[in-house]
């Protein structure tokens, strides 16, 4: 909880810092900073937070106007919702991709429009963008085998890893840290891996069927906490 409190408070300093260079331009145009916020979804509980306080920052604020776009996880969504701020003029543009690949184009565009683009949580391909705020999610991957490697004993242990949405930057990430470090502990070894996308009821019958053929499998380790209390 610590880490999500802390991507919040930095996401509204380096939000509103980046507002402060665009007010004193506005409010003599007599005209309200609008910043556009294309959010990935609001299925996790800190998600919503960061909505409401961001909303609660703006609301100090009468020459911001603050427009959130929930993309319900759904990438084809979150592509309508990023071009129709882009068309809107917005003055800054906040993006939490759903996933990475499809949404470095419109990135591209905004910038190109002279639109600055704050990319939170997940990332885009390349490094194209004004400002990235979010975890370092390749040493969670790390930090989730060396606690498996701690837990074992010498014998040989068998991991199923559960991993997030396939084209998210986090499921990437987390799995190369994981993955990468369990490859070097001898007595530790992936043998199954399930494909979710975050949600709970994405890997419930895979994993079901998984377990009623081979249940050998010492250790799960699931990208996210619903997935892992699915599983």
């Amino acid at each position: 909880m610590q880490y999500f409190k802390l991507t919040r408070l930095l996401l509204l300093l380096s939000i509103f810092t980046l507002i402060g260079q665009y007010s004193c331009t506005s409010t003599k145009e007599n005209k309200k900073v609008v910043i556009g916020f294309s959010q990935t979804g609001i299925n996790d509980q800190w998600r919503k937070s960061m909505n409401k306080s961001m909303q609660l920052q703006a609301d100090f604020h009468p020459e911001i106007e603050l427009k959130i776009l929930d993309g319900n996880d759904n990438i084809k969504k979150q592509i309508e919702d990023i071009t129709q701020l882009i068309n809107d003029k917005v003055d800054v543009l906040i993006i939490s991709p759903v996933q990475s690949k499809p949404i470095t184009p419109l990135v591209n565009k905004a910038l190109l429009q002279d639109i600055p683009v704050l990319i939170v949580d997940r990332k885009i391909d390349g490094q194209n963008y004004t400002s990235y705020i979010g975890g370092d999610n390749y040493q969670v991957g790390i930090n989730a085998a060396n606690y498996i490697a701690a837990l074992s004993s010498n014998k040989e242990k068998k991991i199923l890893e559960i991993k997030g949405l396939k084209g998210s930057s986090p499921a990437a990430e987390r799995h190369l840290g994981f993955s990468s470090t369990i490859n070097t502990i001898p007595n530790l070894k992936i043998t199954h891996t399930i494909q979710g996308n975050w949600e709970a009821n994405s890997i419930k019958e895979t994993l079901n069927n998984l377990l009623s053929k081979n249940n050998n499998v010492d250790y799960i380790f699931c990208h996210n906490d619903r997935m892992a209390l699915g599983a």
